[in-house]
This record gives structure tokens, sequence and C-alpha cells, in this order.
């Protein structure tokens, strides 16, 4: 399953503009149909933040809107997990990045949850549907950088929660 990028459709899509490509093996794995990133920085947060910026709202209701789709229209297909996975700049020591990186994952669980249940709403099986869905949260930290370090926009960049779901 992939959802529209500014690509089109048939491309994993890209929230934060950049694709960030398969999950590592600090999650269990799914068979993975679509990743993509949410980036946590922007000009408004403070760089070490773990809050999920407010201008993913739209991206994170559009993924919550498919995962119910994909129940409304073939239950026995539907996405059951998603994997999110936080990753930070490598500013700061290693065991506070990682403690951060899972910060966001965990913060972006809860947001995605509740849009979630406030899409399946519209169906009239909000608790079920958003208790079939399984969200596992993991951290990489600084680990696995998109781009360098080097200069601030890099960092910015680094600063992200990937996600893959699967049915």
């Amino acid at each position: 399953m992939y959802i529209k990028t500014d690509g089109g459709l048939g491309q994993a899509p890209m929230l934060y503009g950049w694709n960030a490509g398969a999950l590592g093996d600090s999650i269990p794995e799914p068979p993975v149909d679509s990743s993509a990133v949410i980036g946590c920085d922007t000009a408004a947060k403070p760089f070490r933040s773990s809050a999920v910026p407010s201008k993913h709202g739209p991206r994170i209701k559009e993924l919550a809107k498919i995962i119910v789709n994909s129940w409304v229209t073939d239950p026995n297909n539907a996405i059951r997990t998603v994997c999110l996975e936080g990753h930070t700049d490598n500013v700061g020591q290693a065991d506070r990045n990682k403690r951060l990186g899972l910060s966001r994952a965990k913060n972006l669980r809860a947001t995605l949850k509740r849009a979630i249940f406030a899409e399946a709403a519209k169906t009239g099986f909000p608790q079920q549907i958003t208790d079939s869905v399984t969200i596992l949260v993991s951290s990489k930290g600084e680990a696995d950088p998109v781009v360098s370090n080097t200069t601030s926009l890099g960092r910015r960049r680094n600063r992200r929660v990937r996600f893959a779901f699967s049915t």
C-alpha cells in the first residue's frame, strides 16, 4: 500500500521532504508496505524538543485516514502494525539522544492514536479500529543519520521519526 507523495503514486511517501528508506533492526520489522518520515524540528520548537510539530497535523490525519480506510475497505488486509522509530542529531550524549528519539516516537504514537480514533469515529467503530492497530516505538538516537550532521540543516533533517506500516 502506498500513499500519495509529491512524486505521485507508487513511490514511498515522504512526509518531510526525503525518504528514509527501510527500517533498521531495532524494532520488529513487519513486511513493510510503506515507510516515511515526520520531521521533529521547526523554527518554533527548541531543537531538543520531543513534541510533534503542529505543521505535521494534516499529514498525521492523512495517515490515520489511510489506516482507518484499510479497515473499512478490507478488514482481512487492514493495516495492523505501525512502527515508529525516533532519531536525533549527534549533539549531546548518545544515551540522552536515544531517550530523546524514544520520546519523539512515543509522542507521535499518542498523536497518531488520537487521529486514528477521530477518523474511526466516522465509521461508528472508533475503539474497535483503534485497538486493532498496534503501534510499536523504538529509538535509533543519533545512530542512523540520513545526512551529515556537520551543518545545521543536516542536523535538522536528522531530527525525525520514521514510520512504516504493514497489513
